[in-house]
This record gives structure tokens, C-alpha cells and sequence, in this order.
């Protein structure tokens, strides 16, 4: 490959890394403005899950529409477009008079963000070989939570500088800056620079037929095990986030700051998790037990939490428990690398945004389960008791997600859509190989 052709391809991918590390600071960001909120507005326990879900009630709702945008609109268009509504919308959301007007602003934040993420594995899938698929998956999901990490301790004082009006105008105005600079360098694939196609299926791209391919992937039966896990995954680490941080101010009196100070570091952990389940599934060409071992570690970690003494560990090992769950819960990223190899590569803008769907219904649903928990027991038995019940809810769905687990088909990192299609694609969900 050509000097020119490889560093122009990581200008690309570096630029796109920027765009979903603000995508996942506005999605995590509720958690550090939670008193702040409460103070101006008066918010209870359900309207906060509420506002926080607003944002991925939008995303839900949006990914197979994302998918379809990046495959037909292509990732340029696409981010640019979900970059500027994202931006005017957190402007608007950092002066809203209102409960509502911050509402319906985050569900407009959601709507933005949830093209970034597809748009990025579409390029992925365009610009690099499907052996790097998982890695830079990886890779994507790792700048992702760091952008979760941003949004905790460093956003509470930037807020305590800014207040936290300013601070969400000052983001929404960065935001649409990069929406501009990504439009002027981002080109979908290699031919529109006049090069040679680096994936040679990627020569079809154009002739995305919509119906059909949304026919072909739903009636893939393979595609609903990590479709399941997903929703399961994400959804257990978004209500994980969503909540630490009151576990640690309401049941162990931490004031804010210091529960952030350990609330940040859950993101560090799915970082590292994504970025190292990537490298490990292209390494050992296999992510199901990827995923078995993702599985496995949610299970013991909200385990530990919810019955250990009672519901409050010592400190340090509910930290370290934490911490563990963020980098178990992301190795569901790996899933999107199933889908694409489960689907012809012209939909794997469709067929990725299908997985993700499924893990923003989780996002949006999980927290106010939890939310739901909280409100019905606290009152009356106290913080402790009713964050056990929850926590014992989460590792209820970890159980499921492991059961799950055992029945993916291994692609073993490579395209098989031609061999489903042919019907010589057989394998049993009982190997792991």
C-alpha cells in the first residue's frame, strides 16, 4: 500500500476517534450535573433516569437509520450532519429554561450522536482489511470511554469553574467545530481520492438497496444471539455508570468529588477492556469466548456487590468492582465484528447498526429499571438495601447474558455472508472454535 494511501486512511480514523470520544462524553455526562440539576430544577430519582435515557431513547430509535444513512450517505455526510445537530443541541440544552426543554434538547443530542459510531465502522470496513476489524473496533470503543472518563471528575470541575450551563455551551460549539473540519477531510473510500480500492468487495458499495438488505439480515438467523448480548452488555454498563456515582454518595456518604474521582476510572476500565478484547479476537481469530469470558466476569462482579456484606463491601473492593465491570461490559464490541461477517460487506453500515440498536433498547431501558428499584425501596428500607435489590437485578441479566453467550456461532474474524448464502456455513453453536 501506498505511504500516501495508509497515512491519509489514519488522518481519517484519528479524526473519526475525536468525533465518538464527544459522542460518549455527551452520553455519560448526566451523572456529573446530577445535584446540579436537581437544584435547578427540583428533579426526583425517575426524572433524572428519564433525562439520562432521553438520550438513548433517540439513539435506539436512530441506529438502523444511522446504518442506512452511513451506507447510503456515506461516513463524510454523515458525521457532519450528526456532529452539527448534536452541537446546536447541547447549546440549547445548556440554556433550557426547563425540565422539558433539557429533555426534548437530549433526545436532539441522541439523535446527532447516533450516527458516529456506524459511520466509523463503515469506514473501517472501506479504508482497512477485515483481519484489523476487531482491533481498531477496539480501538474506536477505548476513545469512546475515555470520553465516558472526561465526562466524569474533569467534567464536575469544569462545571464548578464554568457552572454547568456554560460548560455544555462551550462543548456544543466544539462539537459543531469538529462537525466542519470533518466534512472538509473525511472521503468515504480510497476511489474518491482516485486510488485503488483497499477492500475489493467495497467496489459495490454504491448499490445499497435499502429493503433488501434489511430483509437479508433479519432473516439471518445468526445475527439474534449477539444482537441479545449487546442490548444485555451495554445496557448493564450504561445503568452501571448511570448510578454509581449515587451508590457511592448514598450509601457510603462519599461527597461528589471524591465518588466521581472513582466513578471516572470505570470508563479507563472498558477502555482497556474494548481495546484489548479487539486485539485478542483478531489475535485468536475468535470473539465468542470473547464473549463467554465477558460474560462470566459481569456475573461474578455484580455478585460480589450485591451480596457482599450485605450490599456494602469495603470501599476499595466496591471500587475495584466497579472498575472491572466497565472493562468486562465493552467487550461486547467485538459483536459488530460478527455482524459484518455475517452480512455482505455493502450493509455493514445496516447490519452493525442492528447490533446497536439492541444495545441503546438495553441503555435505555436498564437504568430505569434500576431507577424504578431505588424509588420503590429507599424511602422505606434505606439506600443500601434498595442498591443490593438493584445490583441483584444486574447480575440476574449477567446470568441470562452468559446463557446467551453459549449460543453464538463462531466467524472466526472473516466475511461468511457468500457460504450462508450458498448454505455450506454450518457450524454448531456447541463449539467454541
Amino acid at each position: 500500500m501506498k505511504k500516501e494511501v495508509n497515512r491519509y486512511r489514519w488522518i481519517i480514523f484519528s479524526l473519526l476517534l475525536l468525533g465518538v470520544l464527544i459522542v460518549n462524553f455527551h452520553r455519560m455526562s448526566l451523572a456529573a450535573v446530577k445535584v446540579n440539576l436537581e437544584d435547578a430544577f427540583n428533579i426526583t430519582a425517575v426524572q433524572y433516569s428519564n433525562l439520562s435515557s432521553a438520550y438513548f431513547y433517540a439513539y435506539a430509535a436512530m441506529q438502523i437509520p444511522a446504518g442506512i444513512l452511513a451506507d447510503v450517505w456515506g461516513t463524510r455526510k454523515t458525521v457532519f450532519a450528526g456532529m452539527l445537530l448534536m452541537g446546536i443541541s447541547s447549546v440549547i440544552y445548556g440554556l433550557g429554561p426547563s425540565y422539558t426543554v433539557l429533555f426534548v434538547a437530549r433526545l436532539f443530542v441522541g439523535v446527532g450522536a447516533s450516527v458516529v459510531f456506524l459511520s466509523i465502522l463503515k469506514m473501517q470496513t472501506l479504508w482497512f482489511d477485515e483481519s484489523e476489524f476487531g482491533t481498531l473496533t477496539g480501538i474506536t470503543a477505548c476513545i469512546s470511554n475515555i470520553g465516558g472518563a472526561i465526562s466524569q471528575a474533569p467534567l464536575a470541575l469544569m462545571v464548578a469553574v464554568l457552572t454547568w450551563q456554560m460548560t455544555f455551551v462551550s462543548i456544543g460549539i466544539f462539537t459543531v467545530l469538529m462537525g466542519i473540519i470533518s466534512f472538509i477531510v473525511i472521503r468515504d473510500r480510497p476511489e474518491d481520492k482516485g486510488w485503488e480500492p483497499i477492500v475489493p468487495e467495497s467496489k459495490n458499495t454504491d448499490k445499497v438497496k435499502i429493503g433488501e438488505g434489511l430483509r437479508e439480515i433479519f432473516k439471518n438467523k445468526y445475527i439474534y444471539s449477539p444482537l441479545i448480548i449487546d442490548m444485555f452488555a451495554n445496557g448493564l454498563f450504561v445503568c452501571t455508570i448511570t448510578w454509581a456515582l449515587a451508590y457511592l454518595t448514598d450509601v457510603y456518604g462519599l461527597s461528589t468529588t471524591k465518588a466521581g474521582s472513582i466513578t471516572f476510572f470505570i470508563p479507563i476500565g472498558a477502555a482497556v477492556g474494548a481495546l484489548s478484547c479487539g486485539k485478542l479476537s483478531d489475535k485468536w481469530r475468535n470473539r465468542k469466548i470473547i464473549n463467554i469470558i465477558m460474560s462470566c466476569g459481569s456475573l461474578i462482579c455484580f455478585s460480589a456487590i450485591a451480596l457482599g456484606n450485605h450490599g456494602k463491601l469495603p470501599l476499595a473492593a466496591t471500587a475495584f468492582f466497579l472498575i472491572l465491570i466497565g472493562m468486562f461490559e465493552l467487550m461486547y464490541a467485538v459483536n459488530y465484528g460478527i455482524a459484518k461477517d455475517l452480512n455482505d460487506t455493502k450493509y455493514s453500515g445496516i447490519s452493525t447498526s442492528i447490533l446497536n440498536t439492541g444495545a441503546f433498547v438495553g441503555a435505555s431501558i436498564f437504568p430505569i429499571l434500576f431507577g424504578s428499584i431505588i424509588g420503590k425501596f429507599e424511602a422505606a428500607a434505606g439506600a443500601q438495601y434498595a442498591f443490593q435489590k438493584g445490583f441483584i437485578l444486574l447480575a440476574i441479566c449477567s446470568l441470562i447474558m452468559l446463557i446467551v453467550s453459549m449460543t453464538l456461532i463462531e466467524t472466526n474474524c472473516k466475511n461468511r455472508y457468500y457460504e450462508i448464502k450458498a448454505g455450506t456455513f454450518n457450524k454448531s453453536i456447541f463449539k467454541i472454535k
